[in-house]
């Protein structure tokens, strides 16, 4: 009976290794297209293909996320009962500049799924509003409202579409846009796979925004030579000015 119960265990530990090692192993690749966006004089946003390679059992999830960043926001409210005003500052500590996220049609509850973490309610643990208090929770749902008006947060149900499923595996891809007003710096593409109630394998690659040609000199005059920016700005303000009164300044005379 001792045998038996030492066979017994061996065969379970053997099960939980090959168990674990399939899903080290689990296959998943990534391909990113483009790679880097330029941003140039006539830029007006983009898109970004990503697509790959995964289990064709398994469910997958893409998110496209940036560094975070600190933003100082007034809070409105109404004074004496009657007039909506700024009432007090806020500080949004660690928010992600950028945080889009799309899921198989599998995934139809993100935020109770085993990938919660690329939900918008991680955010909770990474966002730190200041000053603190008892409306934190609702003060990070108008900031994610915000940000969706902004076209920089997203989550997208069912945005990725699956291929045909061949040798154990099958293709997944999805298209995410790339607004203009998006800063240039350094993003990141996580994708995560899915399944049986836990996550198998992940992969990431980054995502380059530049500036390039004339916005790029005109940040670097703007950072390097503030002085002569400025004069550059007022001038050309200036010959604005003095052109659409030249070009307004008949019709105005006519009537």
């Amino acid at each position: 009976m001792k045998n038996n119960y030492k066979i017994y265990i061996f065969i379970l530990l053997i099960a939980l290794w090959v168990q674990g090692g399939n899903a080290k192993g689990a296959t998943l690749d990534l391909d990113l297209t483009p790679e880097r966006v330029d941003i140039g004089t006539f830029y007006n946003g983009t898109t970004v293909k990503i697509s790959g390679q995964m289990p064709a059992t398994a469910e997958v999830v893409v998110r496209l996320s940036g560094e975070g960043e600190e933003l100082h926001l007034k809070r409105k409210g109404k004074v004496a009962g009657l007039l909506w005003m700024n009432t007090s500052d806020l500080t949004f500590e660690n928010a992600p500049k950028v945080y889009m996220v799309s899921t198989g049609t599998g995934l139809k509850d993100l935020e109770t799924s085993a990938a919660s973490q690329f939900s918008f309610k991680a955010l909770k643990n990474r966002i730190e509003i200041a000053p603190e208090s008892s409306d934190n929770d609702f003060l990070l749902q108008e900031f994610i409202r915000l940000k969706s008006k902004q076209a920089l947060y997203s989550v997208t149900p069912g945005g990725v579409s699956y291929g045909q499923e061949a040798g154990g595996m099958k293709s997944y891809e999805t298209t995410m846009t790339i607004p203009s007003n998006m800063k240039p710096g350094n993003y990141a593409v996580d994708v995560a796979v899915v399944q049986d109630g836990k996550i198998i394998a992940s992969t990431s690659k980054p995502l380059v925004l530049k500036q390039v040609g004339f916005p790029e000199k005109l940040s670097k005059m703007a950072y390097g030579n503030g002085l002569w920016f400025g004069i550059m700005s007022v001038a050309i303000a200036v010959m604005a000015g003095l052109f659409m009164g030249m070009v307004f300044k008949g019709k105005s005379g006519a009537h």
